[in-house]
């Protein structure tokens, strides 16, 4: 557990190490009132949390990622909520999103296309909520008007009033094999002539090329974007909304450019055969969480393989 609070997120700055400060106050007490009371204690504290949980992609990938503390950290993290202090990427990716959602809302809305520069003012204000030190928002909001402008530029046609933006799931009341899903889509393509639908997944931060990562850290990364778009696949197609309708595909849209100012997207075509064993992955985590089993991850290796070995134990054990 401590790896997890004391890691930090690759692409974010090096002073925000420190802004775990806050996590580490709450843990010692955390342990010392809850960790060391008799199993039924645990029981009686933790139950309630359990009453109307609904387990999301987010949760799923927390949940497996034996680097960041795995099941315990997802436990902090996810069930008990403690407070985290958001970090410069996290508001810059929070507003990127805003941005774009409002964008789509407002084409589909209206029929038109929102300004660019009333986008770039959206960005604006969405990242001064994000409580940003003065030299991290200054950097960031030139960054984001130099990353908006070039993505704009090439994308925004693609851009249509059918196209449906964050799609939230959580009052489906979706249940499958006894696990309840909830989850928010960025953006969803419905072909009602085909009954299918696209899934396009935004994703800021370094461009990956290709769905074969280069270092542990892209191959984690890549990991958990194509369990994210399984469980949006399990979740749109077993919506009540989207009956008789199939995921076609899924996208990751990478909203900034490479080095060589070049935008890039990965396509997912999900196998019958990885999502049923996905699906299983999900059905034994969420027995887990429901007998509040959060086992300690120390013992695997804190890598791409660590997690993968995790999820085997998981399905095996």
């Amino acid at each position: 557990m401590a790896e997890f609070l004391n890691s930090h997120n690759l692409d974010n700055f090096e002073h925000q190490k420190t802004e775990v400060a806050p996590l580490n106050q709450l843990l010692p007490s955390w342990e010392t009132r809850h960790y060391n009371l008799p199993k039924q204690e645990q029981k009686t504290l933790l139950l309630p949390l359990l009453q109307n949980y609904k387990l999301s992609a987010t949760h799923v990938n927390n949940f497996v990622d034996v680097t960041r503390g795995g099941p315990q950290a997802f436990l902090l993290q996810n069930l008990l909520r403690f407070p985290q202090a958001m970090t410069p990427s996290q508001a810059f990716g929070t507003a990127i999103h805003a941005v774009l959602q409002r964008a789509h809302t407002h084409l589909s809305a209206t029929g038109e296309r929102r300004p660019v520069e009333d986008i770039l003012h959206d960005f604006e204000q969405q990242l001064q909520n994000g409580r940003l030190a003065e030299r991290d928002l200054a950097y960031l909001l030139e960054k984001g008007s130099d990353v908006l402008q070039n993505y704009l530029a090439h994308r925004y046609d693609s851009f249509s009033p059918e196209q449906k933006a964050e799609r939230n799931f959580a009052n489906q009341h979706i249940t499958l094999d006894d696990v309840q899903i909830k989850g928010v889509i960025d953006l969803m393509h419905v072909d009602k002539a085909t009954k299918t639908i696209t899934v396009t997944d935004y994703k800021t931060g370094k461009p990956a090329t290709s769905w074969q990562g280069k270092t542990d850290y892209e191959k984690i990364k890549l990991h958990k974007y194509k369990q994210q778009l399984m469980f949006y696949k399990l979740l749109v197609e077993s919506s009540p909304d989207f009956k008789g309708y199939k995921m076609e595909r899924g996208v990751l849209e990478f909203i900034e450019a490479d080095g060589e100012n070049q935008l890039h997207h990965l396509t997912l075509a999900i196998s019958n055969d990885d999502l049923a064993e996905f699906q299983k992955l999900l059905k034994a985590i969420w027995q887990h969480i429901q007998a509040l089993d959060f086992t300690d991850t120390s013992s695997y290796e804190p890598s791409y393989n660590g997690i993968l070995r995790f999820e085997y134990d998981l399905l095996h054990k």
